[in-house]
């Protein structure tokens, strides 16, 4: 598993792709969020997480790629966890 981790002007560059169409989140929200994780699975499966100070916040659970997101998000990716 990889955990893919956006940090400062790249948190609101990632969210706009991986919400895109979905209404429970919006920007304003987007640009508080302390910093965006990606959990990525080996079969290609992946869950979106907001880290925060003490915890951190599932977003959306686990689901296959089927639109290519995180191809989309490399250039935004500040770390890669490799778990």
């Amino acid at each position: 598993m990889k955990r893919l981790i956006f940090m400062g002007k790249h948190i609101v560059p990632a969210a706009r792709i991986l919400f895109e169409g979905d209404d429970r989140y919006t920007p304003k929200q987007y640009s508080l969020w302390p910093e965006l994780e990606v959990t990525l699975h080996d079969d290609g499966r992946y869950a979106v997480w907001v880290n925060l100070i003490d915890d951190a916040e599932l977003l959306q659970d686990t689901k296959r790629d089927t639109r290519g997101l995180i191809a989309k998000l490399t250039p935004y990716v500040d770390e890669i966890i490799e778990d």
